[in-house]
């Protein structure tokens, strides 16, 4: 018999969980049944971006819109990438939204082979049209580390620390902080749920909150206040630094 369950008591509940200490028996109930996440599987995201989250690669105008108010953001904010490190990259949009920079180097980092094979073009030299230096590397954000020495002026995670334990969100924010430039920011993107709010509580614990929007798609009419919608969520859109940065 299946049981149908309504998207506000699904957000109740799921608000149950990640916002009081029944998340962190959750985690460890999941860490005892020794069940990994379907997501954490390279395969399951080539067959999913070739179906249902097609869209992730750059054919929905959201993600578009969403790319855009991360470049706006470092224009209000007076930070200008020269290198661009984007985890979970997907179709690398992301590269052409920021290309009003001028940035020397992107990187982007996608789980899946699907993703990185259809990626933006470039050159015989590895540059696209506006002369930036373009590399994909097939990684797991967990398991990617870029190479010592190299360091981004914007490191990216778009909708994508989502996928992770809160705590392990977190870690790995930080870990990849030890590839930010001095004056470098944190990009993070997230929809509305309650698993977001609760990664984005320990991401301002831990690091200063640079500024952001909140954004939403109007689908089928005008509307001047956010919504609880599946299809079309809510997402913050946010710029975030190391304490350690705004304090040097």
């Amino acid at each position: 018999m299946n049981i149908i369950i309504s998207r506000p008591f699904r957000y109740r509940l799921r608000s149950l969980i990640y916002h009081t200490p029944l998340r962190t028996l959750f985690a460890k109930l999941r860490q005892a049944l020794r069940q990994p996440p379907a997501h954490e599987d390279s395969g399951w995201w080539d067959n999913a971006l070739k179906s249902e989250k097609s869209s992730y690669l750059g054919e929905a105008a959201s993600i578009g819109l969403r790319e855009a108010i991360i470049g706006e953001l470092l224009c209000q904010f007076q930070i200008t990438p020269r290198a661009i490190l984007d985890m979970g990259c997907g179709g690398g949009t992301l590269c052409r939204s920021l290309a009003q920079f001028k940035p020397e180097t992107y990187t982007g980092v996608d789980i899946s082979r699907y993703a990185i094979e259809r990626n933006i073009s470039t050159d015989a030299n590895g540059k696209n049209g506006h002369g930036m230096a373009i590399s994909f590397v097939e990684s797991s954000l967990q398991t990617y580390a870029p190479p010592n020495g190299v360091v981004f002026d914007v490191i990216a995670f778009n909708e994508v620390l989502y996928y992770l334990d809160v705590h392990e969100a977190c870690q790995q924010v930080k870990r990849y902080c030890q590839h930010l430039d001095h004056n470098g920011v944190i990009a993070v993107t997230m929809k509305d749920d309650p698993k977001s709010h609760a990664i984005f509580r320990k991401l301002t614990r831990e690091f200063d909150w640079v500024g952001g929007t909140l954004f939403q798609e109007c689908g089928s009419q005008p509307h001047f206040r956010i919504k609880m919608n599946e299809k079309s969520p809510a997402y913050v859109i946010g710029l975030l630094r190391p304490k350690s940065l705004l304090q040097s």
